[in-house]
């Protein structure tokens, strides 16, 4: 039996490059970094599960890139090669 701990941070570095929805289930390199429509399929599989783990007043640190749509305020931002990428955070209320 399984016991769910919940934590204040979590640190979520996804697959976020917008790529076709087939590339996901990819077992090879590109699995790394395709992100399906939006680059959001992961993201958006992995929020709902987020407030079972999160305590109240928690944190998630998301990177993303401004094709995902972030929510949240970005609190960082740098230039890599041809993207920027943001670190996002939310914090469960």
């Amino acid at each position: 039996m399984f016991r769910v701990v919940c934590c204040w941070l979590q640190i979520f570095n996804p697959p976020y490059v917008p790529t076709p929805d087939d590339e996901v289930q990819s077992r090879g390199l590109s699995s790394a970094w395709a992100g399906g429509f939006k680059g959001r399929r992961v993201i958006d599989r992995f929020m709902p599960q987020l407030s079972r783990v999160l305590r109240c007043g928690g944190q998630l640190l998301l990177v993303a890139v401004a094709e995902n749509d972030p929510q949240g305020a970005v609190v960082r931002s740098k230039q890599a090669d041809e993207e920027t990428l943001s670190i996002v955070q939310l914090t469960k209320l």
